[in-house]
């Protein structure tokens, strides 16, 4: 997969800052779950960031 993404013209950086896998909470089965657990990590990003309280 990284060489994958280098071929796509990413670089050590850009795949350093990937982080994976969203949103993926130990024994969800549902698509709402999935999608919370998607959301409740944008939102530590963006506060991580600064940019909500």
């Amino acid at each position: 997969m990284i060489e994958w993404r280098k071929q796509l013209g990413f670089d050590d950086g850009d795949i350093a800052r990937i982080r994976s896998p969203i949103g993926l909470v130990p024994g969800a089965k549902s698509r709402p779950t999935l999608a919370i657990g998607i959301l409740a990590e944008f939102a530590s990003e963006a506060k991580q960031a600064g940019l909500i309280d």
